[in-house]
Formats: C-alpha cells, structure tokens, sequence
C-alpha cells in the first residue's frame, strides 16, 4: 500500500510525499533516547453522506440526548443557558411549556414540543428506560452539515471548552452511557476531527456511580451554538499543531 506521508524529520517544512508501507515500516520510531513516532499522514477530510430526511432536527435530537429526560420530551438547563431551549422550539412546529423547577428557580425542566415531537422520539427508539440513549443510524449517515447540528446539540448540553496557552482550545463531552459515548465518538470521526475517548469511575462524594466516559478533540471550527461557550472555542490553529496529523505508532505487515 502507499500512503501520503511525513517524516518527523520533515516537520519544519511540512512537506508530504508518497511511501510505502514497507518503507514505513522500517521504522515506526527513532532510535535515539526519545523514541520518537517517525511517520504521520493527514487527517481525513469530514466523511460526506447525503442529506437525509430526519424525523427530529439533528441539533434538537443533540441537545434532548445531553440534558434530555429519557422517559419523555422534556430538557433540564439553566436559566443562563435558555438560548438552549429557544433555539429548539424555534425548530420544532409544536411549542412547548417552560417549567421551573420548583424551588430551584434557576433551573428549568421544560417540555419541548407537542404530541409530534414526543411521537418522533419514541419511533426512534431513543425514550424509555433510563440509559437508552444512543444516536439512530440515520443521523449518523447524516449530510455533514447534519451532523455538525447534531454535534452542537450535544455540546452545547453536555460540552466543555477549555483555553490552552494562546488562541487554542480543546473539548471534552462525557456520558454515563457508554453506547451514547461510542456513538458520538463516531460521530465526531466523521466529521473529521482527531478525538480520544477514555472511561474512569465516576464517584460523587467519594462514592463510585458508575463508569464515566470522557471524550476529548480540538476543533478548529465552530462547534457550538450556545454564545458563552463559543466565545472560549480558540479557532485558531498553531503551524505545528498535531492535531492536523495522525501519527503512525504501529504497522503489522
């Protein structure tokens, strides 16, 4: 096979050329003291599916499955983050009914939509018992521009961002649900970002509740929709930035 590649010793430069397998081969590191990954290729362009016919808006479907009430159509948020809950009923044809929760007047625990909405949830399979979030095939196959709306949707409700040295930033999202963190990792592949996803116990107080699963990237494009978090999102990207690469650490021939 041959690959577009680049040798660490190459990185000034930024220049790629074509090699084979075998010649990557010869050495996955160098042989000094540092040990260093000696090969990376460029990371995939964002994988382009066509536009499907979705029965819920892909960032409405997002932002229900980070702070969405598994039994039903309703979303949980705080009053600061409200532009959440405008920003769905804006989508959705039915309106809903905002609710405070009672004595806690800062937070909301909001229906979305009417009978259709909830109708559209339940034919994708997404409501019932609790820990049955997952992303339906069909959004996964979605246009890009679908799954960057679902992507959004999930990181405006369940995202962080934080500032590193400089304009750049990186991401994390987390979720209890591991099939709901395998998902959006694949989606976020998809969309052609370099994402890791590792899984610790979560504890609360000390005491363990489960299994987290925390997912982290880079994104040198816009990836939310709520303003307080895509104020912090750096969208510049650093000349020597990793994150433009795969690097090669293993190849069985």
């Amino acid at each position: 096979h041959l690959w577009l590649a680049r040798r660490h010793t190459d990185r000034l430069t930024g220049k790629f050329r074509v090699v084979s397998t075998e010649e990557m081969a010869s050495m996955v590191r160098t042989k000094d003291k540092e040990h260093r990954l000696v090969w990376c290729i460029p990371k995939t362009e964002p994988v382009a599916y066509a536009e499907q016919d979705l029965p819920v808006p892909a960032y409405v479907l997002g932002a229900w499955l980070g702070d969405g009430d598994s039994a039903g159509p309703h979303i949980t948020y705080h009053q600061d983050d409200r532009h959440i809950y405008d920003l769905c009923s804006s989508m959705l044809s039915e309106p809903g009914i905002e609710k405070p929760v009672k004595g806690r007047e800062h937070l909301f625990h909001s229906r979305l939509g009417g009978r259709g909405f909830s109708k559209a949830l339940r034919s994708l399979g997404v409501t019932g018992k609790a820990g049955c979030k997952f992303i339906p095939e069909i959004y996964l196959r979605g246009s890009i521009q679908q799954r960057m709306d679902l992507l959004c949707g999930l990181l405006d409700t369940d995202g962080c961002v934080y500032k590193r040295k400089g304009p750049a930033s990186f991401v994390e999202v987390s979720f209890c649900v591991e099939k709901l963190a395998t998902d959006t990792l694949e989606l976020i592949r998809s969309l052609g970002f370099k994402a890791r996803m590792t899984s610790s116990p979560s504890k609360i107080y000390g005491v363990e509740k489960g299994i987290r699963h925390r997912i982290f990237f880079t994104a040198h494009s816009p990836v939310f929709r709520l303003p307080r978090k895509l104020a912090l999102q750096g969208l510049e990207t650093p000349t020597n930035s990793q994150d433009k690469y795969r690097y090669i650490e293993k190849i069985e021939l």
